[in-house]
């Protein structure tokens, strides 16, 4: 019986790999070219779907020239002491981005049955003082800027420490209900999709702060 994987067929493997404390396979013992082919094979196609990737985009560079005012914006509340983590950030073109529509891949194990899978965005970016650079992650259902009403997911997170680093935020789904549209050129034929952005915005307060590049995945 052959395993089927979301990306296709998981090549079988007939023979029962062990450690060498098992005595199957003594100290020394080589794996064969084919079984090698079919492990990579296998664990390519795990890794593929246990880290799905959604996209890239490269950043601004510098930032703090791009957010030091709230000037000829017209946001509800201002940086600071905003009620949300989400609206401490205009989300406009200038300090942030957005990714997607997505239909997210829903078999995420959870007490409740399967939930949409979670979100990891990966930032290349240099902080010029420590706790200078704050970043935000949101998603919604639709093209409508994150707000506390609106999303559904959202993180944030203050940057400790100077220097260039690659830092990682990873934010929950919600359950949500999926939209239906029309799948084929039947008349009555359709389907469901959840279509969702993923928004990327930062928050600077040092002119060295910038933005290198992001990467979203959705990640089991």
């Amino acid at each position: 019986m052959t395993a089927q994987g979301i990306l296709g067929e998981v090549l079988p493997q007939g023979r029962r790999l062990c450690t060498a404390s098992t005595d199957v396979w003594l100290n020394g013992d080589s794996v064969d070219a084919g079984t090698a082919m079919i492990l990579d094979s296998n664990l390519s196609q795990q890794a593929r779907e246990s880290m799905h990737h959604l996209g890239d985009a490269l950043g601004p560079g510098d930032v703090y020239a791009n957010v030091g005012s709230y000037a000829n914006l017209l946001d509800r509340y201002a940086q600071v002491n905003a009620p949300s983590p989400l609206l401490e950030v205009s989300w406009a073109q200038r300090t942030s981005m957005c990714f997607g529509p997505f239909d997210l891949t829903g078999d995420l194990r959870t007490t409740d049955g399967n939930v949409l899978r979670k979100i990891r965005v990966s930032i290349d970016c240099n902080k010029g003082a420590s706790n200078s650079l704050t970043c935000y992650v949101a998603a919604t259902q639709g093209p409508g800027i994150p707000l506390p009403d609106t999303q559904i997911g959202s993180t944030s997170a203050v940057l400790a420490g100077t220097g260039r680093v690659q830092t990682q935020l990873t934010m929950a789904i919600n359950p949500i209900r999926p939209s239906t549209r029309r799948c084929s050129q039947g008349p009555v034929e359709f389907g469901p999709y959840a279509d969702l952005f993923v928004w990327v915005a930062w928050r600077s307060t040092d002119v060295s702060d910038a933005i290198y590049s992001v990467s979203v995945w959705e990640v089991r």
